[in-house]
């Protein structure tokens, strides 16, 4: 909850001080494909679009800050328990930009904010008894999920626009279902595809 707090705070704050010190800001776009991994074999395939706000030049030598705001759409399987989550989340981050030449190394941090997500699969009535057991379709409100992303930009510029391709990889450490057996943390890695304005 403290993060939640924190978190619009620090972006306004870099908002403000980007837009006072570099006067100016890129806007990037972003369409992106992940695959989910975990130490329990979750499996899932997903895509995201997001905007960001990135600093024109840098704050310090080769350093820039962005803010941005992303929806997530992602189906999760866990191959142990044949059940499956739809996840649908909204996420706001902030990041860190080193900038060389044509190679951008961002990271920083996110927080999932799902909504309109559902859990499809079976649920054991009684522990002791494993054949009572039911297939649910339920609305399924997870845990915000806090996280970490690293990623590693190629940028093609052109006359207009500077097109990106960013492998990435994030690493959530919420665990988004308190009652499952094993911890259901979101760890993706993604392809993304950004033009920049």
């Amino acid at each position: 909850m403290k993060l939640l707090l924190i978190l619009p705070l620090l972006i306004y704050s870099s908002f403000t001080f980007s837009q006072e010190k570099n006067k100016g800001l890129d806007i990037e776009y972003a369409l992106s494909l992940n695959a989910s991994f975990s130490e329990v074999k979750y499996q899932n395939l997903g895509s995201v679009a997001g905007v960001y706000a990135v600093t024109k030049q840098p704050m310090f030598s080769l350093l820039k800050v962005f803010v941005g705001f992303e929806y997530n759409h992602q189906r999760i399987e866990t191959l142990s328990r044949a059940n499956s989550y739809k996840l649908n989340a909204l996420t706001p981050l902030l990041g860190v930009r080193f900038a060389f030449n044509r190679i951008n190394l961002d990271a920083g941090a996110y927080l999932d904010t799902y909504f309109a997500s559902r859990f499809i699969g079976i649920h054991p009535e009684m522990t002791h008894f494993p054949s009572n057991q039911f297939v649910s379709n339920e609305v399924f409100n997870p845990s915000i999920s806090k996280g970490m992303f690293f990623g590693i930009g190629i940028k093609f510029p052109t006359e207009r626009y500077t097109f990106t391709i960013k492998p990435e990889v994030r690493f959530g450490f919420t665990n988004i279902e308190p009652s499952a057996p094993n911890d259901v943390t979101i760890k993706s890695s993604r392809l993304s595809f950004l033009v920049q304005f």
